[in-house]
């Protein structure tokens, strides 16, 4: 175990006895503090670093900045409303205009949340799934809505209180996997500034104009979701509501600045690259690995659609295949060629000059060849064949 596994271990483990301790989760203002604090640190976490960085390279923690301080206005308003308006829409007879705005406000509200949770639930079943290699549209969303329906009926049959028990456990987890992913940023920069090696990485990407202010201000909802505090007077005191929720802010500012501060010098500007191909394609042997673990015939990958790396090293010499073994096998167990246009094309290897050498790409052309920009159709290479078609497998067709 590396020292940085160590320190991940140890400060999750210390930060979660803490947060999970009886003493704190029977405490009324924790309680109160978790709420809006579970909606202001969430699924959006996971893509704060690299957006920033395209968007502000190494600037980032001054937009991250600037993102907190817009959001902490935002704040003073809604803790201004629980003071001030709360009290005058309770009265007997409130003024019709302060009604219809609240109301107005509240539909609004709704419509938000409609998309904001279900967009941060969808973002999070990808993520989930992807540990397990499975990079589908139709099982994240199928995946989302099982989500969606359990907090629907804990909701609709335990009210505040039940979605409180759930929110007291995620969120102590959560912050404390946090907490661990903090140190050990910390301990990974502060290694390298000990050896002598820190380096800011060069930006290879980065959005500018309007473009980068577009995107920074959609990053406001990064911060956003202290207005929480704003539905709970069933539960809880407006004296509370004002309190819980400006601790809320200042402790998600706090997990922000930090992540984003200690993030910065490996930030390049580039985004993460596209999880999933056009769902029209057709894939067929997606990858070595997975062709490895499953079995000793290509798969079409329908449901498995992810893009892997591929190297543009030249590749090593690999055995001849054996007879009752599928070339297109071969191929993906060999190390990777550089992509082309067409599945299977020709390309040239450094081992033998002037002689072309067949390399099956990762993501294997549709039933229908590419044009090119004029419309038209680019001909097809001399001797090169898509592996769907050049050797079926024996038992069945790969495709």
């Amino acid at each position: 175990m590396s020292s940085t596994d160590l320190v991940l271990l140890v400060v999750a483990i210390a930060t979660a006895a803490v947060l999970l301790s009886p003493p704190l989760l029977r405490s009324r203002d924790w309680r109160a503090t978790v709420t809006p604090l579970a909606s202001i640190i969430g699924s959006g976490f996971l893509v704060a670093g690299p957006i920033l960085g395209h968007v502000a390279g190494h600037y980032a923690v001054a937009a991250m900045a600037a993102l907190c301080a817009i959001s902490y206005l935002f704040g003073l308003a809604v803790r201004d409303n629980i003071s001030r308006l709360e009290p005058m829409l309770a009265a007997e007879s409130p003024p019709a205009v302060l009604l219809w705005l609240d109301r107005a406000a509240d539909l609004a509200l709704i419509l938000a949340y409609f998309v904001s949770v279900a967009y941060y639930l969808d973002l999070l079943a990808d993520f989930a799934l992807k540990a397990f290699d499975v990079v589908d549209p139709m099982v994240a969303h199928g995946m989302t809505t099982a989500i969606l329906a359990l907090l629907g009926t804990l909701g609709y049959f335990g009210g505040l209180r039940w979605l409180e028990h759930v929110e007291l456990g995620s969120v102590g987890l959560k912050l404390a996997m946090i907490a661990a992913l903090i140190a050990a940023l910390a301990w990974a920069l502060g290694s390298e500034v000990a050896a002598g090696t820190v380096a800011v990485r060069p930006l290879a990407d980065q959005a500018e104009g309007f473009d980068a202010v577009r995107i920074l201000l959609g990053l406001i909802i990064l911060v956003q979701g202290f207005e929480t505090s704003r539905y709970l007077g069933d539960s809880y005191d407006r004296a509370t509501r004002v309190r819980t929720m400006r601790h809320a802010q200042w402790i998600a500012f706090v997990v922000y600045m930090l992540f984003i501060g200690l993030l910065t010098p490996w930030l390049d500007g580039r985004l993460p690259p596209e999880a999933a191909t056009p769902m029209s394609s057709n894939c067929c042997a997606p990858s070595a690995a997975w062709s490895r673990r499953r079995s000793s015939s290509p798969r079409c990958c329908h449901s498995f659609r992810r893009r892997s790396p591929i190297s543009t090293a030249p590749a090593a010499s690999s055995p001849a295949p054996r007879a009752s073994e599928s070339p297109s096998l071969s191929a993906m167990s060999s190390q990777h060629q550089p992509r082309s246009r067409w599945c299977g094309r020709a390309t040239s290897s450094p081992s033998s000059p002037g002689r072309p050498k067949p390399s099956f790409s990762i993501m294997a052309s549709s039933r229908r060849p590419h044009s090119s920009s004029n419309g038209s159709t680019p001909p097809r290479p001399a001797g090169a064949a898509s592996p769907c078609t050049a050797a079926p497998s024996p038992s069945r067709s790969p495709c």
